[in-house]
């Protein structure tokens, strides 16, 4: 059988994923991939560690008992839906040094560069780009552009092609 033929082809949100990788903090939020509808799932970090740990729901908010069960068939080990990774700061990192690289303007491309070396340099680049907003706008496309790239890869290799809208 072709590698073609075994894809599944869905409809895909790739920048709800995005965002989702972008998300560090995993403790109040798990997020997954429905692989049968391409919709992002998200369950709380609470929900998931009151059902591990066996304690009451009778505490947790109205509105996550409508999660219990899919929540309780993600933790069953269900294929349906797989956790959507965690982009690390080190990628995002590589990001703003290779976009960093690519300014044209010399003066602000050694101000970008600078301003990443160091603690705090993701606070420091974004403050450098604020007083340049056309090549401000330039990142937010550089950084849409590689992050899309990221989730295609992603889908690619859980067997999911991207479906045309």
């Amino acid at each position: 059988m072709e590698w073609r033929e075994i894809m599944k082809k869905l409809k895909v949100d790739l920048e709800d994923i995005a965002m989702c990788m972008d998300h560090r903090d995993r403790y109040d939020q798990n997020y997954y991939l429905d692989t049968e509808t391409a919709e992002t799932v998200c369950i709380p970090g609470e929900l998931m560690r009151a059902l591990e740990e066996g304690k009451s729901l009778a505490d947790l908010p109205a509105w996550e008992f409508e999660l219990v069960d899919l929540a309780k068939e993600v933790l069953a080990g269900s294929s349906r839906y797989v956790e959507i990774p965690v982009r690390c700061s080190g990628e995002a990192y590589h990001q703003m040094v290779e976009f960093a690289g690519s300014v044209k303007d010399r003066t602000l491309k050694e101000k970008l560069e600078s301003a990443l070396h160091g603690k705090g340099a993701f606070r420091r680049f974004k403050d450098t780009l604020l007083d340049h907003p056309e090549v401000e706008k330039e990142w937010f496309q550089f950084k849409a552009d590689r992050d899309r790239e990221e989730v295609r890869e992603w889908l690619e290799s859980l067997g999911i092609e991207i479906e045309k809208k």
